[in-house]
């Protein structure tokens, strides 16, 4: 289920200045 999310927000990533590193830190 995380990867549906790292893939749902991942055009996100300039708006949010997250990168998917971060964001799967979060997760983890």
């Amino acid at each position: 289920q995380w990867l549906w999310h790292y893939n749902n927000e991942r055009p996100n990533m300039g708006l949010g200045g997250m990168t998917p590193k971060q964001k799967l830190a979060i997760v983890a």
